[in-house]
């Protein structure tokens, strides 16, 4: 007999995105920020959460999350000590069920382009040469 057929491939990955705000419908995407905005000039994940479940039981309505960056996350209840951490960059996953779908770059935090600097003064000009003397009395 012939060898079993291949299973099919997974399907496409969603795109990355880099603005919670530029997820498709089908997605939940959100940045969850342990401080402010402020506090927070590293990269950072945007998660997305279609398919997520708060560990902290069910009072949270996952669709108030999504196309937010949310502030404030370690100072709600008992996020500090559940021992995630919403903002590093390398993880793949959150837990409850959450996946990585891009990478936040706060604008907050963007560095501002410094002025140019003043044009160049002018050399001074030369001091004026001395007086001549006086002419000979006859």
């Amino acid at each position: 007999p012939p060898p079993p057929a291949a299973p099919p491939p997974p399907p496409p990955s969603p795109p990355l995105v880099s603005d919670p705000a530029d997820c498709t419908v089908d997605r939940c995407c959100v940045v969850i920020l342990r401080g402010t905005r402020a506090s927070a000039c590293d990269p950072v994940p945007i998660w997305d959460l279609a398919n997520w479940e708060h560990p902290g039981g069910g009072f949270l309505s996952v669709a108030s999350l999504c196309n937010t960056v949310r502030e404030g996350w370690a100072s709600k209840g008992l996020h500090a000590e559940m021992g995630v951490d919403t903002e590093d960059a390398s993880a793949a996953t959150l837990r409850g069920g959450g996946v990585r779908t891009g990478i936040y770059n706060n604008p907050f935090c963007s560095v501002q382009p410094k002025p140019p600097p003043p044009p160049p003064h002018p050399p001074s000009p030369p001091p004026p040469p001395p007086p001549s003397p006086p002419p000979p009395s006859p």
